[in-house]
Order: C-alpha cells, then sequence, then structure tokens
C-alpha cells in the first residue's frame, strides 16, 4: 500500500510532495499500471492530510496523465503513464530525477508515429505520438470535454468527421459574396481555398500549375521561403526589382515566364504600391492567357492576405 512519506517542516507543500512520490513510485514500477489508488477519505485518513489536498492530488496527476478515475470504481494508476521504469533508467540519475519530479519526463531518444497498439516491441529511448500513446494530451480533461462538446454539433455528431480541407463551408461562401460585393468578380464558392499561410500557397500553386523548369517572376526583396520552395521544386527564380511605382517590368519579360507573384497594395518589406500603369500591363497579360498572374492582396493595417489566381 503507497503511503507518502511526508514532510511537514519542508519548504515544499504536501500536495507537492505527494504529487512527486506518486510520480516517482509510477517510474520505478513501485506503482505499476491499473493499480488501484484509496479513495478521497481513504486516502485523507492514511496520509494525514486533508480531502481538498487529496483532490487537488488526484486531479492535478490525472490531468498530466499519470492517474485515471473510473466511474463508479475510483482512481487508478493509467494504464500507459507518461514515464516507465526504461525511459528513466535510460536518463541516468540526474535526468531520472528530473523525470520523476512534479515538471514531468524529460524524455530521451526519437519521436515516431503510429499506432500505439504496435509498439509494444519499440526500442527503449523511442516513444510514440500516436492517439493514446505516452503523451498525455489526449487524457485532459478539458480536451475530453471539448471532443464531446463538438460530437453534440454540426458534422462531428456523424462519427466524427474533419472539415475540409478546402476550409468550412460558411466561410468559403461569405468571402465569395464579399469579392463580389467588393470587386465586382463573380466566384464560386467551391473556387476559394483557405490557407494556413502564405508558404502553403505557394506550395499549392508550385505543385498545381507548374513543372520543374518553368521560370518564375518574384518581387525582389520578397519573402525568403517563398523564393526557396520554388527554387527547391526545380524551378528558375527570376528576380523583379522594386521601384517606387512597385516592380520594374521594363525590366522584366513576363510573357516568357510561367508565373508572374506580385504584391500590388502594399509590397512588404518596402510598402510600395504599384502603380496604375503597371497594373493594368500586368492585367494583360492574364488576361492574354500570356502568363499565370498570382496576386498577393495586403492590406497596410492588419497585414491580412488573400491569394488569387489570375488565368
Amino acid at each position: 500500500m503507497f503511503v507518502p512519506q511526508l514532510d511537514r517542516n519542508a519548504r515544499e507543500g504536501l500536495q507537492k510532495q505527494i504529487m512527486r512520490q506518486i510520480i516517482a513510485a509510477i517510474a520505478s514500477g513501485m506503482l505499476r499500471p491499473n493499480t488501484p489508488l484509496p479513495g478521497i477519505r481513504e486516502a485523507s485518513i492514511r496520509w494525514g492530510v486533508s480531502r481538498n489536498t487529496v483532490v487537488l492530488v488526484f486531479d492535478n496527476l490525472e490531468t498530466e496523465g499519470y492517474l485515471q478515475t473510473r466511474p463508479s470504481r475510483g482512481t487508478f494508476i493509467h494504464p500507459t503513464p507518461p514515464c516507465s521504469t526504461s525511459s528513466v533508467a535510460l536518463l541516468g540519475n540526474e535526468r531520472g530525477a528530473a523525470a520523476a519530479s512534479l515538471g514531468g519526463p524529460s524524455w530521451p531518444g526519437q519521436a515516431f508515429i503510429g499506432d500505439p497498439a504496435q509498439d509494444s516491441g519499440a526500442p527503449d529511448g523511442v516513444f510514440n505520438l500516436g492517439f493514446g500513446s505516452d503523451m498525455p494530451l489526449y487524457r485532459f480533461p478539458a480536451w475530453q470535454k471539448t471532443i464531446e462538446r463538438l460530437l453534440l454539433r454540426d458534422n462531428w455528431k456523424r462519427g466524427g468527421e474533419f472539415q475540409p480541407n478546402a476550409g468550412l463551408p460558411f466561410l468559403r461562401s461569405t468571402l465569395a459574396r464579399w469579392l463580389h460585393l467588393r470587386h465586382g468578380v463573380a466566384i464560386d464558392p467551391q473556387q476559394i481555398i483557405i490557407i494556413t499561410g502564405l508558404q502553403q500557397a505557394h506550395s499549392i500553386i508550385a505543385h498545381a500549375l507548374l513543372k520543374t523548369g518553368d521560370s518564375v517572376i518574384l518581387e525582389d526583396p520578397c519573402y525568403p521561403g517563398k523564393r526557396q520552395l520554388y527554387e527547391k521544386l526545380g524551378m528558375r527564380v527570376i528576380n523583379g526589382a522594386i521601384d517606387r511605382k512597385g516592380l520594374k517590368l521594363a525590366d522584366l519579360a513576363p510573357e516568357q515566364a510561367r508565373l508572374l507573384c506580385v504584391n500590388p497594395g502594399c509590397h512588404i518589406p518596402t510598402n510600395v504600391t504599384l502603380s496604375q500603369p503597371r497594373r493594368k500591363h500586368i492585367a494583360t497579360l492574364a488576361m492574354q492567357d500570356r502568363c499565370l498572374v498570382i496576386e498577393e492582396s495586403t492590406r497596410k493595417s492588419h497585414r491580412r492576405v488573400v491569394h488569387r489566381v489570375r488565368l
């Protein structure tokens, strides 16, 4: 029967002492997975602490993934707690002590994603980031409550479906209406893709519209990751110089390039706005199908970026 050794004169509080000793007992194998712990009232009497202290210890350790509450049965050591004898032994004395401390385990080795049911033979020092694995994220009560709420609404009630990769239908429909009212562009919501950032947008463009060896005109200077992406995919990047009127088209031959990327509203980082004559020149190229034109539309006030492909 586990009974913590408490030092009531120590600077460390009783709650933290109990938590640290339970984690250490789990790490050493003294408290094995699925071992039952005493109830709150019994633990309070045996450990010589208040019921509130026991409740807080159990709640915190359940959040950390060390304990598991089973309705009508009690509190148990979690079947797969975040630390084990083998992982702590690999860390050595100093880091092993840290792994058994309240701060949580210091994991050695490498991470991999896989089926936790298949990782029983994984070598020491390797831990699984898959669902239900050693990492306690999915055991957080807050996470579980969120999932339960999602299961009662929207598409989740049909079996946990995820939203379309192109983005939420409502958001895409709203953007389509806004583009029509604001810019007079008749567009179908199916033509809109919600992206997570500039890099993803250019990755989609490069893979869907270009091929190895194509020439791409980018404003110079520009976001470095954009240039690196096209170069890594084997495309030839042509630098487009910027002056006070924006991209200098006179120094380029955009009709010989497969793609022209321009930010007419507010070039970053120069803050230059593309002049009206140069805008018309680029629009003509797009309408004549002489070059694909990607417009990065940025508002100066809050740097919101909308990506549009014009053919």
